[in-house]
């Protein structure tokens, strides 16, 4: 196993332990816990796909500085579990799981840009 690969399960089981520790404690030092493990997850997928990168930042400008276009859709899967987890009415649940697909699509979409594989959204 090469150190990419490596380091792209190692952010999955970040991931997992995130979601673990998020769902089944529910004292704030397990939140805050959950929360350092899902920036450490999406600080190594960040830092992956930098990498295999193909579109160059020097032909853009960016409106939205750099970091924080590159955490965006992790901030908003990170909004989005936990609005599903800690509210009680299902508008806001609902808006949770909009906030988790919006995420997660991104993220793809990301990757397929990045790799230029075509694209299934």
């Amino acid at each position: 196993m090469d150190n990419q690969s490596a380091l792209k399960w190692l952010s999955y089981l970040l991931v997992g332990i995130s979601c673990y520790l998020t769902f089944s404690f529910q004292h704030l030092l397990w939140y805050v816990l959950a929360g350092i493990c899902f920036l450490l997850a999406a600080t190594i997928q960040i830092a992956l796909s930098k990498d295999i990168r193909n579109d160059s930042p020097l032909l853009r400008k960016h409106v939205v500085p750099q970091r924080i276009y590159e955490y965006m859709p992790y901030l908003y899967i990170a909004f989005g579990v936990g609005l599903i987890k800690e509210s009680i009415l299902y508008y806001w649940q609902f808006c949770g799981l909009v906030l988790l697909v919006i995420g997660i699509r991104h993220i793809a979409c990301r990757h397929v840009n990045r790799s230029k594989l075509p694209s299934k959204f």
